[in-house]
C-alpha cells in the first residue's frame, strides 16, 4: 500500500509516526481540607490517555488505545506529609510500545520481520513520607 520513490524508497508521507500516540490527554484533579489546625487532607486523581502507537513507519501493527487512572490521597503538617498512592488503578495492560526487528538466519539477514511488546507498568501502591528539615 506504499509508493516508491525511484531510487527505491518507500514513500511513507501522510502516515503516523511511530512509537507515538497521535492524541494525548491528562485530567487531573486535586481536593484538601484542613483536618486541624496543624493539619491539612489531600485527595489527587489523574486520567491519562494515549491513542494506539504503531511500530514502525508502515502503520501495520499497533498496540492500541491506553487509559490509567492514578489515586493519591493523604495529610500534610508543615514539617511533613504521609500519602497513600495507587496508580493503574484499572490495572490497564496495554503494552506501551511495539518494536520492531529483523531476525537473522545464519548471520545473514532472513525475511521474517519480528515485532516484540514491551511490558506494561501493572498497578503499583504504596506509600510515600516526606520530611522537611
Amino acid at each position: 500500500g506504499f509508493d516508491y520513490l525511484a531510487n527505491g524508497d518507500i514513500m511513507i508521507s501522510g502516515v503516523e509516526l511511530p512509537q507515538v500516540s497521535k492524541h494525548q490527554a491528562t485530567l487531573s484533579n486535586s481536593f484538601f481540607g484542613a483536618l486541624t489546625d496543624e493539619l491539612e487532607w489531600f485527595a489527587r486523581v489523574d486520567y491519562v490517555y494515549g491513542s494506539k502507537r504503531y511500530a514502525q513507519v508502515y502503520n501495520a501493527a499497533h498496540t492500541g488505545a491506553s487509559s490509567k487512572v492514578n489515586l493519591r490521597v493523604g495529610v500534610n503538617a508543615q514539617d511533613w506529609d504521609v500519602a497513600l498512592w495507587v496508580n493503574n488503578v484499572t490495572d490497564n495492560d496495554t503494552s506501551p510500545a511495539l518494536i520492531r526487528y529483523v531476525q537473522t538466519q545464519d548471520g545473514a539477514y532472513g525475511p521474517n520481520r519480528e515485532i516484540a511488546a514491551t511490558l506494561p507498568e501493572k498497578r503499583a501502591a504504596g506509600v510515600t513520607v516526606n520530611y522537611r528539615f
